[in-house]
């Protein structure tokens, strides 16, 4: 369960690990070699070496960091593609639920991706700390100066952990905005039409994409109370398409709708259909 928390709120995980990593720090550093038993038989161009090691291991965690950041701005542009997409499924579903749970993953999205670049920046800037020799070490002897590599190796390695967290975190971020972006895209996508109207209605309304409709404010309140707007919608088309009525005229028509029991009163001028009324209709 703690696994699936990590993953779903990672910067959370990232702050209690850094914590800890930053009070060892803090605290008077241990060395290296007093978790070794043979700590006399390592000699001092060996632990030369690891402290070397330290620093190819920061630069390396570095240029990752870079990575994830060049990688932010392809997930920037995914999600300026996206409102798009929050649009289209507002357009296709019918239930206000999976708009929220578009708009939801969308805004995880953008919080995932904030919070990838802050930390990847963070790395490249506030944890670009190294812990250097003395100078004065190598003036001393020997023993001082192995003292020393024991113990910047240990801070460096410490600091790496702590560079290697954010870097590993960003990278968790970015794939969770990823993964949210890939949602939003799927409820977008999905062949879904609504239960009120089947494809062949819809197909319908869509050829006859080029009248746009108007509706008047006692229109409105008929098409909340006693139909939905695409029910109203077609009929009018319908009515249009049977050739009973003059496409010029202005002056307001009134249908009758015995199978969905409306009465409607529209007029239509220049493609421009205006709903006056839509109220039920009962059949004497």
């Amino acid at each position: 369960m703690s696994k699936v928390i990590d993953a779903v709120f990672p910067y959370v995980a990232y702050c209690k690990a850094n914590k800890i990593l930053r009070k060892i720090l803090l605290d008077e550093p241990k060395g290296v070699l007093c978790f070794n038993e043979n700590a006399d038989a390592i000699s001092t161009d060996v632990l030369k070496d690891q402290y070397t090691e330290t620093m190819r291991i920061k630069d390396k965690l570095e240029d990752k960091a870079k990575t994830n950041v060049v990688g932010l701005t392809i997930t920037i542009t995914l999600i300026l593609g996206a409102t798009g997409m929050l649009t289209t499924i507002y357009e296709k579903y019918s239930y206000p639920t999976f708009s929220w749970i578009a708009f939801i993953l969308f805004t995880l999205a953008v919080i995932y991706m904030f919070l990838a670049g802050i930390i990847a920046i963070k790395v490249l800037i506030d944890e670009n700390k190294i812990f250097v020799i003395n100078l004065s070490s190598f003036a001393a002897d020997e023993a001082v100066l192995r003292e020393d590599y024991d113990k910047c190796i240990s801070q460096n390695r410490t600091q790496n952990i702590i560079r290697n967290n954010g870097v590993f975190t960003s990278y968790k971020c970015i794939r969770n905005s990823l993964i949210c972006l890939f949602l939003v895209l799927v409820l977008s996508s999905v062949p879904y039409v609504t239960a009120d109207h089947d494809i062949a209605d819809l197909e319908y309304t869509n050829a006859y994409k080029n009248y746009s409709f108007v509706y008047a404010s006692s229109a409105i309140n008929g098409v909340s109370e006693y139909a939905d707007q695409l029910t109203a919608e077609m009929i009018i088309l319908q009515a249009i398409d049977s050739g009973m009525l003059d496409k010029s005229k202005a002056t307001p028509i009134s249908i009758v709708d015995k199978g969905n029991k409306l009465f409607i009163k529209f007029g239509v001028e220049d493609n421009v259909i205006t709903v006056f009324l839509v109220e039920p209709y009962t059949t004497p």
